[in-house]
């Protein structure tokens, strides 16, 4: 097995903080797989989420939790290229130039800082819990309605710009249509929730930047 080089070692870094971010400052969106398969919430008719949780179970299975599967994969993709090159007898192609590693090493970077905080200051004082939460329109979420997400982005450019592969830019493409496809399902939601609110609050931020 062949050894992890620096910059190996600090993509496995961000991958962890990014899985502990997750486990210990969990925020459930109500357009998750889970949510919306498996709860139901009293919308009317006219709210896309309302018409998403009255698919057919098989169908929710299709059409949300694989893609969200998939998903998740593809965000994965540079650490599944990290193991498939200690075991594998061809090298995975990683770019050498060293002014790109330190725009890729920024990029990720603040991509981290910037989903770790929009997460702590959506947390601080908000238990987050089903319907019970409140609408965020200060601080970071004063420049995006969407940050945490907005991080992951910016985090994943710069893993593209270290495995400058075509199937990098397709994961990377596909995890974007699909967090786009459940950000409007989460947005009917908010409409509803929060009424004239949240369409102000739309109105004057952008929904990523």
């Amino acid at each position: 097995m062949k050894a992890f080089d620096l910059i190996e070692i600090f993509i496995i870094l961000t991958y962890l903080s990014l899985f502990i971010e997750i486990i210990v400052f969990p925020v459930p969106s109500v357009a998750s797989s889970f949510q919306l398969i498996l709860r139901k919430k009293s919308l009317p008719d006219p709210f896309l989420y309302t018409r998403v949780q009255n698919l057919n179970f098989w169908w929710k299975i299709i059409l949300l939790a694989l893609p969200s599967l998939l998903s998740a994969i593809a965000y994965c993709v540079p650490l599944v290229l990290i193991a498939l090159s200690k075991f594998s007898t061809n090298l995975i192609y990683k770019t050498e130039k060293i002014e790109l590693i330190i725009v890729a090493i920024f990029l990720i970077l603040a991509g981290r800082i910037v989903s770790l905080y929009s997460v702590m200051n959506i947390r601080r004082n908000n238990k987050q819990k089903g319907n019970s939460f409140d609408l965020k329109t200060g601080n970071i979420f004063s420049f995006s309605r969407n940050p945490i997400l907005f991080g992951l982005y910016i985090s994943f450019i710069g893993m593209i710009i270290l495995f400058p592969k075509w199937f990098m830019i397709m994961a990377f493409g596909y995890f974007i249509v699909h967090m786009h496809f459940r950000i409007i399902i989460e947005e009917s939601f908010l409409k509803f929730k929060f009424g004239e609110k949240y369409t102000i609050y739309s109105e004057k931020t952008k929904r990523y930047i």
